[in-house]
């Protein structure tokens, strides 16, 4: 996290700022208890039995995120290297086997049930007091939806089975093996990609259903990177929507209110 902080103009208070805001929204939404050790750990057991989360954020870290001035990734690098070169029991840290979970060579890191059983592996309960590992978890809040939503309740029957879900009017996205992205069979660039997710979620509202399909060989970070354009513009569009008919930000609706525009644009994301 120094190496982190240290890359940004301001020393990293602007991100430390974002991080102790986040923590404290999600507190008060309900979804953690308090700021404790525990009570990161006991949402990331619930996410890895694909227990019921009763509600997502009403904003996601990886949006939120990108809203404060950038770092110098140049220079995160050049840190993390050095550090790790001046640590000779690196490669077998605790670390190290943290991040190995979101290697592209480790065949379960696209799910989040998977990703997060193997950090309850390797984590202990103080490793949550830790702003890295904090801010890893609020990463994986923005996949809650995704893992748990329709793909929930396709869990007992293959989709192509299932007669109730219809996939004729899909969107479909599709990642090769040389991680190019196509959208109904056509390649698009990361923002022709967001273009296409915002018009067919403005289109098809609730029916709305997303279809991604990735490659065996697909790298991890080119999953991810298309999962997060994909969140962003239904997070984006569910934001608009708050302020046209409310006037007010999604942190400030009511239960009720935030549950009618999950409903007018879901993020029903069906993976294979």
């Amino acid at each position: 996290m120094d190496c982190t902080f240290q890359s940004y103009a301001d020393g990293g208070a602007e991100l430390k700022t974002l991080i102790s805001d986040y923590q404290s929204l999600l507190i008060k939404e309900g979804i953690l208890q308090d700021n404790s050790a525990r009570s990161y750990r006991s949402i990331l057991e619930k996410i890895s039995k694909k227990s019921e989360i009763e509600k997502e954020p009403s904003k996601f870290f990886i949006i939120e995120i990108r809203n404060i001035n950038q770092p110098d990734l140049e220079k995160i690098e050049r840190c993390q290297l050095k550090t790790f070169a001046d640590s000779a029991s690196y490669n077998l840290s605790k670390l190290r086997r943290f991040e190995n979970i979101f290697s592209p060579d480790n065949p379960n890191s696209s799910r989040v049930s998977s990703v997060t059983k193997q950090i309850l592996d390797v984590l202990t309960l103080e490793d949550f007091e830790l702003d890295y590992y904090k801010l890893r978890t609020f990463l994986i809040f923005s996949y809650i939806d995704t893992d748990a939503g329709l793909d929930e309740q396709l869990s007992e029957n293959s989709i192509g089975d299932n007669e109730n879900i219809d996939l004729k009017n899909a969107l479909r996205i599709e990642i090769d093996g040389n991680d190019l992205v196509y959208v109904d069979n056509k390649k698009v660039n990361e923002a022709g990609l967001k273009k296409k997710v915002r018009s067919y979620e403005e289109k098809n509202k609730s029916e709305s259903i997303i279809l991604l399909k990735a490659d065996r060989e697909t790298k991890y970070g080119t999953y991810i990177k298309v999962q997060n354009a994909i969140v962003y513009e239904i997070q984006n569009l569910r934001e608009n929507f708050s302020k046209n008919k409310y006037n007010k930000n999604l942190d400030e609706l009511s239960d009720q209110q935030l549950s009618e525009i999950s409903k007018m644009y879901p993020q029903n994301l069906v993976e294979k």
